[in-house]
């Protein structure tokens, strides 16, 4: 028998004896058995209640945040298709068709909102795209070479692509696919592309109408989820779109005009975070953010929690130790937000510091201000302070009770203007250290957090082990 099987059997021993101990003592001591036996009698019914709670209701809840999160990565990893193969070879197909009626209001995307690309995937979910390839017989052999070579190039990262499990998730994702690797594998096998004759063409012609009609699809779903998601990495797109002839990837000022951009405006639309991690932890009595926390340091609950919501994240620590044992087991990879760690520039001066120096290093205006013992804040939470953002004010700072604004804000989950930076210098040479302090001198605009049904959880600190 194993050491958990052990361990298992023990504890349910332990259970029973209290059990014993526990009822046992209130007979002997009030002497109703009847009570007793009436009391256990009733619990055992609320068994199968608990039982059905648990294994139905909880059971679906968490299966599907599970898929969520699952289909949010899905999602980024279809832009790390584009961006290796997808791009170039709807390029490649779309350049060779004949047919363009199909994909002609595709060069407008560029004006297109949220409710014109869902009608778009309505239209190509109901409807396969005509698609021939245009291309002299003279000119077939180079054709289908430079499409032969790209697929062979990126083959290694397609067949990654199929081994992902959770691709069985998203049907047309990996039909797509499917499709890209029969006609890579078709290519493959005719060693002389120059013996390919009318008829061998047209079925090769076939083979490319399947991948061009699922790759539109998936091209379209994955342009409106960055329209959504991530704005600024459409911008790109739009200037290479392949439906586009006049498409140019220099900027050119119709474009900052369309999307407002300016290096001002873009800069005010990042969203960024400081997550403050610069503290000594005395009473915890070891580094905090590296604390182990439902199977993974507590500070990744909170780079998780901002995935998809931020756009980059400035962790502050307090040397350079602590930067590198942080960078063994934080992978910017796994985030879809940059993610930068900086030392703080003053040390054992409480959190202001810690936010002055990420202030002075955001690319954004604003940003949202993290300690990295607070696991429990959600992605509601955060995209609700980001909406109050109002560029008129220099904080968003919520508090819980409105006849204690001060007293009961939340400093520290709070959205600063790095405009603020004069201010915590002033305090800090002034020996000023409490951060209501900074908020009493600042133009804040504080948020009844509690009216946006957000649980005050969040904002609990891990401080102390027996928090945990």
């Amino acid at each position: 028998m194993d050491e958990h099987k052990r361990w298992k059997i023990k504890f349910s021993i332990l259970m029973i004896i209290l059990i014993i101990i526990i009822y046992g003592s209130n007979y002997l001591v009030l002497g109703d058995a009847e009570h007793i036996i009436s009391y256990v009698w009733t619990h055992l019914g609320f068994i199968p209640v608990d039982i059905l709670v648990v294994a139905f209701l909880l059971d679906e809840i968490i299966e599907k945040k599970e898929k969520e999160a699952m289909l949010e990565k899905l999602d980024m990893l279809m832009s790390t298709f584009f961006s290796e193969v997808g791009n170039d070879l709807i390029r490649q197909l779309s350049a060779a068709n004949k047919y363009k009626a199909n994909t002609e209001n595709l060069k407008s995307i560029k004006n297109w909102e949220q409710k014109d690309f869902e009608n778009k995937l309505s239209e190509l979910k109901d409807v396969s795209l005509d698609f021939t390839a245009d291309i002299a017989p003279e000119d077939r052999e180079e054709f289908l070479e430079n499409l032969r070579t790209l697929l062979v190039d990126k083959r290694e990262f397609i067949i990654n692509l199929i081994n992902n499990p959770n691709l069985l998730e998203k049907e047309e994702f990996t039909g797509l696919i499917n499709a890209i690797l029969h006609l890579d594998e078709e290519l493959e096998h005719r060693t002389d592309l120059a013996l390919v004759n009318e008829t061998d063409f047209g079925h090769l012609n076939g083979d490319m109408q399947r991948v061009y009609d699922k790759l539109v699809y998936e091209w379209v779903y994955y342009l409106k989820y960055l329209h959504k998601h991530y704005p600024y990495m459409i911008a790109l797109i739009i200037r290479t779109n392949p439906f586009d002839e006049d498409a140019d990837v220099y900027v050119k000022e119709w474009f900052l005009e369309r999307f407002n951009m300016t290096s001002e405006i873009n800069c005010e639309n990042i969203k960024s975070c400081i997550i403050l991690c610069g503290g000594q932890s005395r009473r915890m009595g070891r580094d905090k953010g590296s604390m182990i926390i439902q199977d993974k340091p507590m500070i990744k609950h909170i780079l998780y929690t901002l995935n998809h919501i931020i756009d980059e994240a400035i962790i502050v620590l307090n040397n350079q130790e602590r930067i590198e044992r942080y960078c063994e087991f934080i992978n910017p990879q796994e985030y879809s937000y940059t993610i930068t760690f900086l030392e703080d520039m003053i040390k054992n001066k409480g959190p202001m510091p810690g936010i002055m120096t990420g202030l002075e290093n955001i690319k954004g205006e604003y940003a949202l201000v993290l300690p990295c013992d607070s696991p429990y804040v959600s992605k509601k939470y955060v995209q609700t302070i980001f909406s109050e953002i109002d560029n008129e004010h220099q904080a968003i700072v919520p508090y819980h009770d409105i006849d204690n604004k001060l007293k009961t804000s939340e400093p520290l989950h709070s959205v600063y203007n790095k405009n603020i930076i004069p201010e915590i210098e002033e305090l800090l040479e002034n020996d000023v250290l409490h951060i209501k302090g900074l908020i009493e001198k600042i133009d804040a605009k504080f948020i009844l957090i509690d009216n946006k049904k957000i649980e005050k959880k969040e904002f609990k600190n891990l401080n102390r082990p027996e928090d945990i």
